[in-house]
């Protein structure tokens, strides 16, 4: 039964009408997305597509700030896209963060140098065949990989390709980023 993403998602919209809520939820992934960035040497030479941005970008934001790179959120969720629009707009990001409705399956990487898909982004094997078939060479593909204990709650990554490379991540719900390079 998955039961944490609907949970997290009515979470992150709640939070979504805050600055000061959406900033404690955005914290504890600061160290998350340095991580990412250290393994894919992100730098705001960079485009990037979040897959899976939700009503709280903070995956886009952080990259946005840390990183100074462009990034292109979406989500399957309209309604979810409408929230972390206004969301960037109160962040005073719309110079470098844009969200548009759109399904992770269908996505072109043409234009991105960088995709990072979300934890509870699915179905991952489509994805992951949609982003290779689009990608340009030397696209970096990061993917977060669900913990052992939650791995019932995700969609798990197919097991062919092999990723690249990896980086070990401080979360409960993903102990990993991995990175394949097309």
């Amino acid at each position: 039964m998955r039961f944490i993403q609907p949970v997290v998602s009515s979470f992150e919209q709640i939070c979504s009408y805050s600055a000061f809520f959406t900033s404690v939820y955005c914290t504890p992934y600061i160290p998350i997305v340095k991580n990412e960035i250290h393994l894919a040497t992100i730098t705001e030479a960079d485009t990037i597509l979040n897959i899976g941005c939700g009503a709280v970008p903070f995956s886009a934001i952080h990259l946005a700030t840390l990183a100074n790179a462009k990034v292109h959120g979406v989500d399957l969720d309209a309604e979810v896209v409408t929230k972390a629009s206004r969301c960037i707009r109160r962040l005073q990001l719309g110079d470098r963060v844009t969200v548009e409705n759109a399904n992770g399956t269908t996505c072109s990487a043409r234009e991105y140098s960088v995709i990072l898909v979300a934890l509870q982004a699915e179905p991952k094997k489509e994805i992951l065949e949609q982003l290779i078939n689009t990608a340009r060479p030397k696209t970096r593909l990061l993917f977060r990989k669900p913990s052992p204990k939650f791995m019932k709650h995700y969609d798990p990554l197919p097991y062919s390709p092999q990723p690249l490379q990896s980086i070990g991540q401080p979360m409960k719900t993903f102990n990993e980023t991995v990175m394949y390079v097309v």
